[in-house]
């Protein structure tokens, strides 16, 4: 998308553009997606079961340190399970559990979690790999407590934040994967209350991209791919008491779309970079990225970039065609820092 300037932000239009007609005519899109708002402590009440229709839908919340962090999009996975091993004599079959199994939990989330949550993100980011409890609650659309999966000695291994496309007016969400030292389960029968919250939507097309030196370039990108951030664990290393250990951490590369003909100064920078091997610390660069709410004045999210080194530039072989054709732009990066998260001022 074209970079929101500096010190004006432009009118939104709630019609639906192609990529070609944002091109051509450079149009921002507008929208706004419906959020749970932040569930408040869990009350006892008489069993939940009792009261629940078969019928009745369900929604998931997420538990964190004590405190309820917010209502969960989706849930993907994070179940117990168990390895099977089949053995005995000839003729005979013989099976038996061999290992417990705690998933992955796998979910997605909005823009309206708790600061405790996105702090979590951010120290994992920073590769301080902090261990959190908390769970998974699941409730029925009359917020009765199904059921809860509390987790303990939790680390972060995936966090991913969502693709960006000038001229896609689509809810996104941010996505994050826990991996559990123990899982235990408990029953429902409580309620939780979910009050009313400011609701800010939190659109594709949003954004700001900005690199050292390359600014007038990176008013013109279109895409941002998603970044997924990764760390390696087993719940071997979580489980032990005295030093609980992390593996590798692996930061995802930038990837940026923009227009070939404005493309010049990351052209010039892969010139020097690659061709002449002006490779160095020295010639690395920084850059932000930041994440808008709907109404195009509040910053929801802000990740900072340190030590991009640029790699590879290629057409993009769907614009090839078009009257505004597009280059793709690979950077590596070694850092990845989260700076700003809602309600983190």
């Amino acid at each position: 998308m074209k970079s929101l300037p500096p010190t004006k932000v432009r009118p939104a239009h709630t019609t639906q553009h192609s990529r070609r007609e944002f091109l051509t005519k450079t149009a921002l899109l507008t929208g706004g997606i419906l959020a749970f708002g932040l569930p408040l402590p869990i009350r006892q009440s008489p069993s939940a079961l009792a009261a629940v229709p078969k019928s009745a839908g369900i929604r998931y919340a997420l538990g964190l340190d004590g405190q309820i962090a917010g209502p969960i999009a989706s849930l993907e996975s994070g179940f117990t399970s168990g390895q099977v091993l089949e053995g005995g004599r000839p003729g005979e079959i013989a099976k038996h559990l061999e290992t417990i199994i705690h998933e992955d939990i796998s979910l997605q989330c909005g823009n309206t979690m708790s600061p405790a949550f996105y702090v979590w993100i951010q120290q994992a980011l920073a590769g301080q790999s902090p261990q959190r409890s908390g769970g998974i609650l699941t409730t029925n659309l009359g917020n009765q407590l199904l059921d809860r999966k509390d987790f303990s000695g939790a680390v972060l291994t995936e966090v991913t934040f969502p693709a960006l496309d000038a001229a896609a007016n689509t809810p996104v969400s941010l996505g994050i994967k826990i991996k559990p030292a123990q899982l235990s389960y408990q029953p429902g029968g409580g309620q939780i209350a979910f009050p009313q919250a400011v609701k800010l939507g939190w659109l594709a097309s949003h954004f700001r991209i900005k690199i050292n030196g390359l600014e007038s370039a990176c008013a013109h990108v279109v895409e941002v791919d998603s970044l997924v951030w990764k760390q390696e664990a087993s719940q071997a290393q979580l489980r032990r008491t005295e030093r609980p250990t992390v593996g590798l951490i692996q930061t995802p590369n930038l990837v940026l779309t923009l227009p070939q003909a404005q493309a010049g100064p990351f052209t010039e920078w892969f010139y020097q970079f690659v061709v002449q091997g002006q490779n160095s610390d020295a010639h690395e660069r920084s850059g932000t990225l930041e994440f808008f709410a709907s109404d195009l004045q509040t910053i929801l999210f802000v990740l900072n970039f340190g030590h991009l080194g640029i790699f590879r530039m290629s057409p993009d072989p769907q614009s090839q065609n078009s009257p505004v054709p597009l280059v793709k732009v690979e950077m590596y990066c070694e850092t990845m820092q989260l700076t700003q998260f809602p309600n983190s001022n």
